[in-house]
């Protein structure tokens, strides 16, 4: 005989009155079924679609090639901006040199014309006084010549 506990274990494994009632209110209908298949893509289009994505994962991947010679151009122009810079930091570096170097004769010039300046400012003074000096010997040369009578020839 059949006792509670095979009922119990047969509603485990057979559906109920109550289970059959739940599917039935879930279950979907004829025009769920048919917009469900509608929406649904065919192996074809599946098919077609891998082929795209294929096809874009393609050229992608040339794409991402391309970026990536870019980049190691930019890396190489810039190791020679690099380069260019370290030159040109030198150079400034000599060129600051070469201007503290000219600084320094120039400097030594302006001391050699002031010197030489000063050479002719003190000349130019001895200048003028041998010429009144010159002038006034003359002028009694000439006095002297006059109160003797004597003629001078230039």
């Amino acid at each position: 005989m059949i006792t509670d506990q095979d009922i119990t274990k047969l509603k485990t494994v057979f559906a109920t009155k109550e289970d059959l009632a739940k599917v039935m209110a879930t279950s979907a209908t004829k025009e769920d079924i048919s917009k469900l298949i509608h929406n649904s893509a065919t192996k074809r289009e599946l098919q077609d679609v891998k082929t795209e994505l294929k096809a874009d994962i393609n050229i992608l991947k040339k794409d991402m090639v391309e970026v990536k010679t870019d980049i190691h151009v930019l890396k190489e122009g810039m190791i020679e901006v690099k380069t260019d810079i370290h030159v040109l930091k030198n150079d400034m570096g000599e060129v600051k040199e070469d201007m503290a170097a000219m600084k320094e004769t120039t400097q030594a010039i302006f001391v050699a014309i002031d010197g030489l300046a000063k050479s002719f400012d003190t000349l130019s003074h001895e200048y003028v006084a041998l010429k009144h000096s010159d002038d006034r010997q003359n002028r009694q040369i000439k006095q002297l010549a006059d109160h003797v009578d004597v003629k001078l020839i230039d």
